[in-house]
């Protein structure tokens, strides 16, 4: 009886100091259990579609490069050309498409709020690998400038968000110079005298995925163990099997640090000639997906070619990847008095 005694009391002696243990997680919005929890007991939330009177163009063609390329715009009523939103979706770079739920909680309240948006359907890793994605989506930039007049927007008030993959492919297309992966043209290309240009004024990225080859080695450096985001779908990213292997075509470790720095937005963020762009980044401090540091980067680089105005950073408290909660109007309304002030 005394043994069981004995066992009984280690056992709830035990069991209490794991319950402080993680109460101080919790409290602290720090440590393993904290990021556990807050990832398994994230839930989607009701966000109502608040409604815009306006126009619905769907599945317009971008391209013939594909019949998966083309977009869907919506341009609110106005008597001014107002500012164009260009969504580009996430999926891992396989899956998703124009209408994925983030996407769609994002230009609701866009269009909603006095923008015409644009969600573009881009060819994923099953139908065409890296560089074609990108240039799908940089098509579909150049369309949407050429055929400005006929929508209804600003042809000089373009910006472009992307989330998770999608915020890959938005920040190469805002980093890249026009004549970069420009392999697929835009609809009506060909008809046109001179180049269209495919720069946008802003980039909003949420929890990009940005640099392929520290993608695992990120959780690391914020106490993720690699298991961790394996069992969401994420790491071991120079595996055969990986997203990234299926996106890029090629193992990430078989590339030089001249090709990896080349299809980098962080690298390329630090080329950025002062008053070129302005940049917003979101990212959760529980991200199990796509580690904090991948924006950290991004965010360091831009400021330095920047400058510190040009360039906002929020790390979203205790919010995993793709949250509901990046997507309701009190945190997109500050992305919105973001892009606002981008024209002034």
């Amino acid at each position: 009886m005394k043994k069981k005694k004995t066992v009984l009391t280690a056992v709830l002696a035990l069991l209490a100091v794991l319950a402080i243990w993680i109460a101080i997680s919790l409290i602290t919005s720090s440590g393993f259990p904290n990021l556990l929890i807050r990832n398994a007991t994230a839930f989607d939330r009701n966000i109502p579609d608040p409604g815009f009177t306006g126009k619905s163009y769907e599945k317009v063609p971008y391209s013939d490069a594909s019949p998966t390329d083309y977009l869907d715009l919506y341009v609110p009523d106005s008597s001014e050309p107002m500012p164009l939103l260009i969504c580009v979706h996430g999926g891992g770079f396989v899956y998703n498409d124009s209408q994925s739920r983030q996407a769609v909680l994002l230009y609701q309240y866009f269009r909603a709020n006095g923008y015409a948006v644009a969600t573009i359907n881009y060819r994923l890793a099953d139908e065409a690998r890296f560089p074609l994605p990108l240039s799908d989506v940089k098509a579909a930039v150049r369309f949407l400038r050429a055929n400005a007049s006929q929508y209804g927007y600003d042809p000089d008030k373009f910006a472009i968000w992307g989330e998770s993959a999608g915020g890959y492919l938005a920040s190469m297309a805002a980093l890249t110079e026009d004549g970069e992966y420009e392999d697929v043209k835009f609809i009506g290309e060909d008809a046109l005298d001179g180049h269209v240009s495919g720069k946008v004024s802003a980039l909003v990225d949420f929890y990009g995925i940005l640099d392929f080859d520290k993608a695992d080695s990120d959780f690391g450096e914020v106490g993720v163990p690699l298991w961790l985001p394996k069992l969401v779908g994420g790491g071991g990213n120079d595996e055969e099997s990986s997203v990234v292997t299926q996106f890029l075509g090629r193992r990430i470790s078989t590339l030089t640090r001249t090709e990896l720095s080349e299809i980098s937005p962080s690298c390329r963020a630090s080329k950025l000639a002062p008053g070129s762009l302005k940049i917003y980044i979101e990212h959760g401090s529980v991200d199990i997906t796509v580690a904090k540091p991948q924006s950290y980067r991004l965010r360091d680089s831009a400021k330095a070619a920047l400058g510190d105005n040009d360039v906002t950073f929020k790390e979203m408290k205790n919010l995993k990847h793709a949250d509901d909660r990046f997507y309701t109007p009190e945190n997109l309304a500050p992305i919105k008095s973001f892009l606002d002030s981008v024209w002034g």
